[in-house]
């Protein structure tokens, strides 16, 4: 029996913001997008897990794209703002859960930088609990982040939905015995949602 759906927050809660960041970098920096995609991704995996600190993140990137460190700071993070779209049907559909009795949590890989932007906008404050990567030190697609899901709401990973837009990350909380969504949009989220639940 299923007692909790657990959402995913960039690309799915959120609409998806990363390559935006990469192409406004690579518009102001003159790398090209492949190189500075791979740059950025190297140390967001770092800064995911709490291994480097947001002023190291900063210099390293701004180095490795020959850059100004508070240039590309204002670029990354203007960016973000201008592009943090919540979508309010999917957090619809998450307070329609909890009124039926689901526990809903978030399970997200993300950075402090960003985790801040989104707390203003009210996204996490219904759900419980919210597991983020840089708090917990380890990341999707590792097992052993949707097993400290599931125990932290003292369920089993049968017990739990897991809903990303990225194939990995569900494939991985399916092998720990989850029953995954790859998140396409929200009348599909809410077809698949109708099978399990």
């Amino acid at each position: 029996m299923i007692k909790a759906v657990i959402f995913d927050v960039g690309g799915v809660l959120l609409q998806e913001v990363a390559s935006k960041i990469y192409k406004a970098l690579t518009k102001n920096v003159g790398r090209n997008l492949q190189e500075t995609r791979t740059i950025g991704r190297k140390l967001v995996h770092k800064f995911e897990v709490g291994s480097i600190s947001e002023d190291k993140f900063w210099k390293d990137l701004a180095e490795k794209l020959g850059s100004n460190k508070n240039y590309v700071k204002k670029i990354w993070l203007g960016t973000f703002k201008k592009n943090l779209c919540v979508r309010k049907s999917v957090i619809k559909l998450a307070a329609d859960l909890k009124r039926h009795g689901y526990k809903v949590a978030i399970l997200s890989n993300a950075i402090k930088l960003h985790y801040d932007h989104i707390h203003r906008k009210n996204v996490y404050q219904l759900f419980s609990p919210v597991v983020l990567s840089f708090e917990v030190g380890m990341k999707k697609p590792r097992k052993n982040i949707y097993r400290l899901v599931a125990k932290k709401m003292r369920l089993k990973p049968e017990e739990c939905i897991f809903i990303d837009d990225k194939e990995k990350n569900v494939k991985a909380a399916e092998e720990v015995g989850m029953h995954g969504i790859v998140f396409k949009n929200v009348a599909q989220l809410k077809d698949d949602l109708k099978k399990v639940l």
